[in-house]
C-alpha cells in the first residue's frame, strides 16, 4: 500500500477492534495520467500541475514504480508517458 500512488491508509485501534480506512487523494495526482497521453518533459508536467519540478519528478517516480508511467529518452530529452 505504501507504494500505491492513489491510496492512503490509516489505522484506528481500540480495546477490541481495528479499523482500517482507505482514502483516495483527490489532487494534482489525478491529472497526471490525463496529461501523459502524449510524451511530455518533466518541466511541462510541473507547469501543467502547478507544482515545482522536484515535486513533479517525485510524483512521476511513484507512478513509474507503480507501473503506470514509462520513461522515454535520456538526459534533457527525457519524456514521460502513460503506459
Amino acid at each position: 500500500m505504501k507504494k500505491h500512488p492513489f491510496v492512503n491508509v490509516s489505522f484506528t485501534t481500540s480495546q477490541d477492534t481495528v479499523e482500517v480506512t482507505f482514502s483516495k487523494e483527490l489532487d494534482y495526482k489525478d491529472k497526471l495520467l490525463t496529461l501523459l497521453r502524449e510524451p511530455l518533459p518533466s518541466s511541462q508536467i510541473a507547469k501543467a500541475l502547478g507544482v515545482s519540478k522536484p515535486t513533479a519528478l517525485k510524483l512521476i517516480k511513484e507512478y513509474i514504480e507503480a507501473g503506470l508511467v514509462k520513461e522515454m529518452g535520456h538526459g534533457r530529452a527525457k519524456k514521460y508517458m502513460r503506459k
